[in-house]
């Protein structure tokens, strides 16, 4: 049989509901009830407490009395609470708790001091949140209310926790959870469970932290308190993205938005949001610091909206919008200041410093600079008061005081001393040679951009992630552009093995990230990726620390981590020796690099290492855009063959006449293009009439490095084929195609139509000598990661790509534009490419732009047939190549597939 309160929330409509409790006869301790219930159903069913809260107030209508009033204030405030809706909550708490006083409810008042405790907390109220927990404690203990005790102790370690005191909150959490499971309940032990993860993982005790978690969870799950488990898996979301762990972390955001309040809905996209822009991900970071902001200025959350803000200007830097940066982070420093947080309002400073002078505002650059520098300096961050001394080092020297540039920097690193971190020493080591090459001192300035250089090294051997060692590179290269120019173009030139130097060093500068996944995939381990992780963790908590005014402790571990890491392992860095043995007889490599406005080729075979000064680049630029013109419009139908006939000579004179000479005796040519160069159809440029495709076969890598690393990768012996084919409004002939691949190929598997899925795709993509994929491939330019192909159930991105395990010998991506990439940090080219060379393909081949149908037949029909008559799949290539040349002459529809890997 239903109660008076169950018949009165089962009314639907509000107004008949408020009329029904005001006009019912109910209990005496009917306010209680009412309380009680609010409290059960707040994280089970928020709307069933939205209504039980309503009719606590229609309740207190009636009745006029203040008790009454108070719980219904009480109700109303858990409620909002819940909803992230602070402002309001405290509101209400302080208006029952001066009900409950002047009705000389004592208990009750100590009750709603406790439960006020969160949310202002939340509100950075500490002061008032310190006087009402020690209001409680007193009458709790006054009368023995131990469960009370607990949940006291419970949000007084909240106190400790955000004072930076995690020991001191552990001690009072582990006193609450003792409560807890002898009377409690469970939003109770889960919560306190999740606390004390928190604080565990401020300690760098992870097993104790995930152990907390899971068991909150489980808790929460088996009593189904689904927005508690949500909050559970945003915890356990974030402790990963803080070792570094971000494909986990952002699986677990995800899971986390499905039962998350709005309060943990924002966190999950605040803290996505700085995961994706460390990831360069620029437009999705933006969208997700955008949302985090609105949602936190709804919450009213200042110091989170600000931050999700910071986030906002770092997306609008990366994409160069450098005024709109200014500004957003303008709004953030006035809500800093309003929160009277000094540390982060002075690093809004730093970072609108660092804008104006990208901005060339140099002015403004000093006047931001010295304002940080003069409040960092006073507090535990000596580390982010140093950059304000090297920008404004980097300003002297700007304007033309490189001594007193030099003598700024120096101070920074003094000030620092073993503190100073790779990236700081980096930037002090950058401006030291910058000095030294202003004033013309060519042997220091070479040894200190060394120096810098070291430091690079140094710092991709502590991150974690692939993705973040890209982005490592991505404002340094002009360092690597400096010291090629020198060692090529400068009195330094003359020294003794300056080619061979110039040489390793476009290694490190050109796709560092893929040669060394392609040298190194088969050698990773547990012991060294915890390491990594641990110390992703110890860099993010001395940071967390240092932004929350309080010095880390970390520091000394940190130290010790990295000792370790490096010990381990070592930098990968190839031999002249190493990349001339990876070379066939007959084959000439040929490198290109643009330094400083500069273009030139290295020329490396079996025997000789040569550097050839091709000249400004900014003609080779405009040649190419000119090109990719012609070609656009020719896949419009408008074919202009004389103009696009002109601009491969061009190109030619520009690219390769240069060292003519150099290509007597070669039958095959590696080419590693550099910046605007990836994507050139290499096979079209010709001279008066002879195509390059017409001499050589040809290979595309994305350096050489890579092109070692393809040709060293062990290899099982290869047999079959498989061809996969999806054909949609995209791609209507990809089934036929599949099928005269299929027939090509003697015993290949062919999976088309509703077989063709992501499962057909995993089982077999390793043991084979060909994989074949007929479908459609979305290349997205804004967000290069999650580039796909597609399959009859869905899609595969690249993330996913280059963590699977490939052993094919040959993949073909017989698709519209499988070949394009995005190049990133260090020349890293973001798409097909890269995914299937990381992921262990040996070789592959990939179109250039959207592909003709018809061409495309008759291309894989010549193509396949010289394989199966066993020639290389560069010579098959080529033959390809010469067949489609003879019905289709605009090198549209014969050069825009390329052959890319080591094997030939």
């Amino acid at each position: 049989m239903q109660t008076w309160l169950e018949q009165l929330a089962a009314i639907d409509d509000d107004a008949e509901r408020g009329h029904a409790a005001r006009n019912r006869a109910v209990p005496k301790d009917a306010p209680e009830q009412v309380h009680g219930a609010v409290v059960a159903a707040l994280y089970s069913d928020l709307s069933r407490a939205m209504r039980l809260a309503e009719i606590g107030q229609s309740v207190a209508d009636v009745r006029q009395d203040n008790l009454s009033r108070a719980f219904a204030a009480k109700c109303i405030a858990h409620v909002a609470y819940v909803r992230g809706e602070h402002v309001s909550a405290i509101a209400q708490y302080e208006e029952a708790l001066r009900l409950f006083d002047e009705s000389g409810a004592e208990l009750e008042s100590a009750k709603t001091l406790s439960s006020g405790l969160q949310t202002l907390i939340l509100l950075g109220r500490y002061d008032q949140a310190r006087n009402w927990s020690a209001r409680a404690e007193q009458i709790f203990l006054k009368h023995g209310d131990v469960l009370r005790l607990a949940r006291l102790d419970s949000n007084v370690g909240n106190i400790f926790f955000r004072q930076d005191q995690p020991r001191e909150a552990i001690v009072r959490y582990t006193r609450g959870l003792a409560g807890f499971e002898n009377a409690g309940d469970a939003k109770d032990i889960t919560a306190v469970l999740s606390n004390m993860a928190v604080c565990h993982t401020s300690l760098a005790q992870f097993s104790e932290a995930f152990a907390c978690y899971r068991k909150a969870r489980e808790v929460a799950l088996a009593n189904g308190l689904d927005p508690l488990a949500a909050q559970a898996d945003y915890n356990i979301a974030y402790l990963h993205y803080l070792r570094g762990e971000y494909r986990i972390a952002r699986d677990l955001y995800q899971a986390c938005r499905v039962h998350a309040d709005a309060y943990h809905s924002a966190l999950c996209d605040l803290d996505e949001a700085e995961l994706v822009l460390e990831l360069n991900l620029t437009h999705e970071g933006e969208q997700l610091a955008a949302r985090a902001s609105e949602k936190f200025a709804r919450l009213g959350m200042r110091y989170e909206q600000a931050k999700a803000l910071v986030n906002l200007a770092v997306a609008a830097s990366q994409r160069g919008s450098y005024k709109t940066a200014d500004a957003t982070l303008r709004k953030a420093r006035a809500l800093f200041i309003a929160e009277e947080n000094r540390i982060w309002s002075a690093m809004t400073d730093l970072l609108r410093a660092v804008l104006a002078f990208h901005d060339h505002r140099f002015r403004s650059a000093r006047t931001l600079s010295s304002s940080a520098w003069r409040v960092l300096a006073q507090t535990p961050m000596p580390g982010r008061a140093a950059y304000c001394q090297i920008l404004l080092a980097r300003l002297w020297l700007r304007g033309g005081h490189p001594d007193r540039a030099r003598a700024i920097g120096r101070a920074a690193l003094e000030r620092l001393g073993d503190d100073a971190s790779p990236s700081l020493r980096f930037h002090a080591a950058l401006l030291e040679g910058e000095v030294h090459e202003m004033q013309g001192r060519w042997s220091k300035a070479v040894e200190a951009y060394e120096n810098a250089r070291a430091e690079i090294e140094d710092l991709r051997g502590r991150v974690d992630t692939e993705d973040l060692r890209i982005s490592i590179l991505k404002d340094k290269l002009a360092l690597y552009d400096a010291l090629i120019s020198m060692l090529l173009d400068s009195p330094a030139a003359a020294e003794p093995g300056s080619t061979a130097r110039a040489m390793l060093l476009v290694q490190q500068a050109k796709s560092r990230t893929l040669a060394d996944r392609v040298h190194t995939s088969h050698e990773s381990g547990d012991s060294d990726e915890n390491l990594r992780r641990e110390l992703t963790w110890c860099y993010r908590q001395i940071e967390l620390a240092e932004m929350g005014g309080v010095a880390s402790p970390l520091h000394q571990r940190a130290r010790e981590i990295e000792i370790q890491v490096l010990r381990t392992k070592p930098a990968r860095i190839p031999s002249i020796s190493s990349l001339q043995a990876a070379i066939p007889k007959d084959t000439l490599l040929v490198e290109y690099y643009e330094a400083r406005g500069v273009l030139y080729a290295f020329l490396l075979d079996r025997e000789k290492l040569e550097a050839v000064r091709l000249g400004i680049a900014t003609p080779v630029r405009r040649l190419l855009r000119l090109l990719q013109f012609q070609l656009g419009k020719s896949r419009m139908g408008t074919m202009e063959h004389q103009a696009t006939r002109h601009h491969l000579g061009e190109l030619y004179r520009l690219l390769f006449a240069p060292f003519e000479p150099r290509l007597q005796n070669v039958r095959h040519l590696v080419i590693a293009p550099h910046r605007h160069l990836h994507g050139l159809p290499f096979a079209a440029l010709h001279d008066n009439g002879h195509c390059l495709i017409d001499r050589f076969t040809i290979s595309t890598i994305p350096s050489a490095a890579v092109y070692a690393g393809c040709r060293a990768r062990p290899r099982k012996a290869a047999e079959g084929a498989v061809v996969i084919a999806v054909g949609d409004a995209r791609a209507p002939h990809a089934s036929t195609e599949g099928q005269l691949v299929a027939e090509l190929l003697p015993g290949a598997r062919l999976f088309s139509g509703d077989t063709a899925t992501i499962d057909a795709f995993r089982r077999n993509r390793s043991g084979l000598r060909f994989l074949h994929l007929a479908t459609h491939a979305f290349f997205r330019r804004d967000n290069p990661l999650f580039s796909s192909i597609q399959f009859a159930d869905g899609r595969v991105n690249l993330i996913e790509l280059q963590h699977a395990g490939f052993d094919t010998e040959l993949v073909t991506l017989s698709a519209c534009n499988t070949g394009s990439s995005v190049s990133v940090g260090g020349d890293e080219l973001l798409g097909m490419i890269r995914g299937f060379l990381a992921a262990g393909a040996a070789s592959l081949v990939v179109s250039l732009w959207e592909i003709d149908d018809a061409a495309t037949k008759e291309f894989m029909k010549s193509f396949y047939s010289s394989l199966i008559a066993n020639q290389s799949a560069p010579r098959a290539l080529r033959q390809a190549m010469l067949d489609v040349r003879r019905a289709y002459p605009h090198p549209y529809f014969w050069a825009q597939f390329i052959f890319v890997g080591g094997s030939v």
